[in-house]
This record gives structure tokens, C-alpha cells and sequence, in this order.
């Protein structure tokens, strides 16, 4: 995708426009590309050459790209009721439970006034031009779909979470560098979905062109990255936590997305949600 691509018809449509165009025998062969495109391609947002390895290939072999809720997602087979219950759960756990309890307890309970300052920061983009959540709800009205109630996989998410970005300073970097750089790759997933399946609405809303832009997350991953730097010149944190931390967060969102998996597909009755 070319910047002048993104400029003209912002950065998710012309992320689906590039999609279109393609040619995918399997839902695995466009996640593929799809990671590739966000992720593998870009330049290098670390000077330290692990790190780059890291965010290019953490998320490999932990069966995160092609999970089950990613494919079904991707290829189509949802109905509109199970997206609805995707949806819904994806805003409890990633998009208002994260604003909601993760930052705001992480910010209350660090005593690191670089940390502080990295939260501050990312609640700030979070609530600009207002708040993210709050925009992708007022998507899913638009859409006709009802919130509920959190589901077990979104309270589960965001207790995961809050203990990731509350573990001591060098895995809690590496854990919100790994939410930057995955949550980047998974909202293209998402937006290309919606974007089929529901075009008007998508193409109305602002929630996916704020966080595909590059001033989104992958700003995000790359201010993190600086600090991991920085941090680790001064001693601050060690290299494994920062691995460590980054892995966790790779399998915490794996296992949510599962989690989803089982809800939104289960045949037992469950509550509705839209």
C-alpha cells in the first residue's frame, strides 16, 4: 500500500482494496499475507536487531496468526448473530476493558515515573479525538448489534491484562510492545471482515483508520521500542524479562481469541447480544 494510497482512501479501505485484488485459496493464506503486509514487511522499528526478531516472528509458532476465531473471522463462516457476539466480546475485553481497568489500574498502582509517563501517553492517544471505545460502540449500534453483558473470555482477557502491563517494569514493557505490534495485525483482520460483511458502517466509522494509520500502532510499537532501549542502556530491565513479557502477551490473546471461538460458536443457548 502506498502513502498515497492510504491519504486518498484512508488505511483500511485501501488495506481491503489491496485484498481484494488478491488471489486466497485459504483463510490461512490470507492471514499469512495479511501479517506479512503489517508486520514482516515494514522497516525495522528497533535499532537492536533481537528486538526486530522479536516483533516480526514472535507471534509465529505460537499458533496465534491462524487461530480458529482469526479463520472464522476470515473465511466467512460466521453468521451474523456469532459476529455479533465477537464483536461484543472483543469490545468488553480489548477495546473497554482495557481502557477502562487496564490502564487506568496500571497507572494507579506503578511507582515508575517513566512507566507512568508511557501510560499517560497511551491513555491520552486512546482518547483521541475521543474515546476509541466509545467509538467502536457507537460502531456496533450503527450495526444494530447490543453490548450484553461481558462474557467469561473478556473478564478472563483483561485480568490477563492488567497482570501483564502490572508485572515488573522489563515484562511489562515487553508486554505492551506485543500489544502494539499483534493488535495492529488483528484489527486489519477485523476491518477487512467488517469491511465485506458490513461496508457502510465500516466505511463510516473512524475506529479503523485511527489504529491502521501509521501513527497508530505501529507508532505505538516503535515509541516502545525506544524505550525498551533506553531502558535497557540504563539498566533498568533485562533483555529476557522483555522476551518473556512480549511472549505472554502473544499467548494471552491467543487464548482469548479461543476463548471467543467457543462462545461465539456454541449451540447451547446462550444470551444474545444483538
Amino acid at each position: 500500500m502506498t502513502q498515497q494510497q492510504e491519504n486518498a482512501q484512508g488505511p483500511a479501505r485501501a488495506l481491503f482494496a489491496e485484498a481484494a485484488a488478491r488471489e486466497f485459496e485459504t483463510a490461512t493464506e490470507r492471514l499469512e499475507w495479511l501479517y506479512r503486509t503489517r508486520i514482516d514487511q515494514r522497516k525495522d522499528p528497533s535499532a537492536l536487531e533481537w528486538l526486530n526478531r522479536l516483533i516480526k516472528g514472535g507471534a509465529r509458532g505460537l499458533g496465534h496468526i491462524d487461530n480458529a476465531m482469526h479463520v472464522a473471522i476470515t473465511d466467512g463462516s460466521l453468521s451474523d448473530g456469532e459476529f455479533a457476539r465477537f464483536l461484543a466480546a472483543y469490545y468488553w475485553g480489548s477495546n473497554y476493558g482495557f481502557n477502562k481497568t487496564v490502564l487506568p489500574g496500571t497507572l494507579k498502582s506503578t511507582g515508575n515515573d517513566w512507566y507512568r509517563e508511557y501510560i499517560k501517553n497511551i491513555i491520552r492517544e486512546e482518547n483521541t479525538p475521543s474515546s476509541h471505545w466509545g467509538i467502536f460502540k457507537r460502531y456496533m449500534q450503527d450495526l444494530g448489534f447490543e453490548l450484553g453483558e461481558p462474557p467469561e473470555s473478556a473478564q478472563d482477557f483483561v485480568r490477563k491484562n492488567t497482570a501483564g502491563y502490572q508485572a515488573e517494569l522489563g515484562h511489562a514493557i515487553g508486554y505492551a510492545l506485543a500489544v502494539e505490534v499483534e493488535s495492529d495485525f488483528q484489527l486489519s483482520l477485523i476491518a477487512l471482515a467488517l469491511m465485506k460483511r458490513f461496508p457502510r458502517a465500516t466505511a463510516e466509522t473512524i475506529f479503523f483508520d485511527i489504529h491502521l494509520d501509521s501513527s497508530g500502532e505501529e507508532e505505538h510499537a516503535r515509541m516502545t521500542c525506544g524505550a525498551v532501549e533506553q531502558l535497557l542502556d540504563a539498566g533498568q530491565i533485562h533483555r529476557e524479562d522483555v522476551e518473556a513479557g512480549f511472549v505472554g502477551a502473544i499467548v494471552d490473546t491467543r487464548d482469548f481469541m479461543l476463548a471467543m471461538h467457543e462462545e461465539v460458536t456454541n449451540t447451547q443457548p446462550v444470551a444474545q447480544v444483538w
